[in-house]
């Protein structure tokens, strides 16, 4: 869930603000904190320009930056990393400044009001330890206004996020990357028989890397932080649960697997840049909030977009189907989220689902059968209806096209010739859809009822609540989001 997104530009924001010379907060000094070390190699992967030239390639708030790098040198941290940061947000501030068209003689001034309005409004929201930042409340958009918007008016939202989202991004990838190493896995075959009739083959044409049981980053230790995604590598710190009958199967595939690849089809509209992805992410962030930027949103909407071969009771039949009789390596995976039906088959109701290379039908919920694509052709060949025949060519009539370059008038021969071909394809169909059906034996799906757990609300001054990793059933919101999605999953189990 790209909400780390949110971690990572607060986490960053934050602390390096934090750490120039006589800044303090309503008479509370904050003491900076190092994140893990990081090898040196993988800074250098990381950073690889002092400027990066950006601009947005989806057009959605069309602007070209050169946005100003920290090099290798800076960042090789002997000391405090946040000192060397927020050294280096000083120096580049003035340089986006000019790009937003801030007059020369005012850069100065606005860069001295700018970093200190930018502390008091995230203060409002910070907790006094990393452990404890509240991720949806970071680049707070009332804030902004209120603070950076007095200053910078509209363009507010667009210098944050250039100063933050593109150096939070590439720094937290490069730590992510440098703490789970070599522990990736990619999807089975469970997992795509769902992810990619939703998002296609991005899992294996990019190809993606999964990390699970991921270690964390400071910032990123609250539990419904459960994703995060940086180009083509998303890590989440719970288990994989790799087969349908894990009872946490529709919960990872919803919430983890169909969210975070929504964002690796994001990071790819960006070209896998993470300086201009970090940049959109925080000016979306900034101006919209987290719940209603569009980044979020889409990848959001993709959590439900298979839930009717994932929860519908009818829906999950395709899945036996297909498991059960190991279908796999002859059909593929499905290439709808939706099945249809078949109507007018006086055998009964009949369902339908197409795969890459076939289809598989279902009839009555208790039997199966299964079509080639080569045969699903034959069956779209079938609807053709023979002509009536040309006795002379005094009744010749005109007659519609069947393809490009037909005759569109009744030529008898021609006539005979198309009404062979479409004898032989009805006859065809009439064959292929005299196959059987096959017994199957349905699921009952794992998890149901449903294995969520309602949560209690814990008041803020509970022990459980008190120390850098706070309980999730201490934050009121998380409460209230995750009780509404498990009734609303109990309900669908039902």
């Amino acid at each position: 869930m790209a909400v780390m997104m949110f971690l990572i530009i607060y986490t960053y924001f934050y602390l390096a603000i934090l750490t120039v010379p006589g800044y303090a907060l309503s008479g509370a000094t904050f003491a900076p904190f190092r994140l893990p070390t990081v090898l040196p190699s993988n800074f250098a992967l990381a950073f690889p320009a002092a400027v990066h030239n950006i601009s947005d390639p989806v057009a959605t708030y069309g602007r070209n930056l050169a946005i100003p790098l920290p090099t290798f040198d800076l960042l090789n941290i002997t000391g405090d990393y946040y000192t060397s940061a927020a050294q280096f947000m000083k120096s580049s501030l003035p340089g986006i400044l000019a790009q937003f068209g801030i007059p020369a003689d005012q850069i100065a001034d606005k860069t001295a009001q700018g970093i200190p309005v930018l502390v008091d409004a995230l203060h409002t929201f910070t907790p006094g330890s990393p452990g404890k930042l509240n991720a949806k409340r970071s680049l707070n958009p009332d804030h902004v206004r209120r603070g950076l918007g007095s200053i910078f008016g509209d363009i507010a939202c667009g210098i944050a996020a250039a100063i933050v989202g593109p150096i939070a991004f590439l720094y937290s990838a490069t730590v992510f990357a440098a703490e789970n190493d070599g522990n990736d896995v990619g999807l089975s075959d469970d997992q795509q028989f769902f992810v990619y009739p939703v998002h296609g083959d991005i899992a294996t044409s990019a190809p993606v890397k999964i990390y699970y049981r991921a270690t964390r980053s400071v910032g990123f230790a609250r539990d419904e932080v459960i994703g995060t995604t940086f180009n083509k590598k998303f890590y989440t710190y719970l288990g994989n649960a790799a087969t349908r009958n894990d009872p946490r199967f529709v919960f990872m595939t919803k919430n983890v697997l169909l969210h975070e690849f929504a964002h690796v089809l994001q990071y790819k509209r960006y070209n896998y840049d993470l300086v201009a992805y970090g940049d959109k992410y925080a000016f979306e962030l900034c101006k919209d909030g987290y719940n209603n930027m569009f980044l979020e949103n889409e990848a959001r909407s993709k959590e439900n977009a298979a839930d009717q071969l994932l929860l519908d009771q009818r829906g999950r039949q395709f899945f036996d189907v297909w498991s059960g009789n190991n279908l796999v390596g002859r059909l593929g995976f499905p290439t709808a989220t939706i099945y249809t039906t078949v109507s007018g088959d006086p055998r009964g109701l009949i369902i339908e689902l197409s795969f890459q290379r076939g289809l598989i039908q279902i009839i009555s919920d208790t039997s199966f059968r299964t079509f080639t694509n080569s045969e699903i052709s034959a069956r779209g060949k079938a609807t053709c209806s023979p002509n009536a025949k040309c006795h002379n060519r005094r009744e010749a009539k005109p007659l519609p096209p069947i393809s490009v370059g037909a005759p569109d008038i009744c030529i008898p021969s021609e006539q005979e010739e198309r009404n062979k071909l479409c004898v032989e394809f009805r006859k065809t169909w009439t064959d292929l859809n005299a196959r059987p059906f096959s017994p199957f034996k349905a699921s009952v799906l794992p998890g149901c009822p449903a294995s969520c757990q309602i949560l209690p609300k814990v008041p803020a001054t509970a022990h459980s609540c008190q120390g850098d990793n706070p309980a999730p059933a201490c934050d009121p919101e998380f409460v209230e989001e995750n009780n509404s999605k498990c009734r609303a999953a109990r309900a669908r189990c039902a």
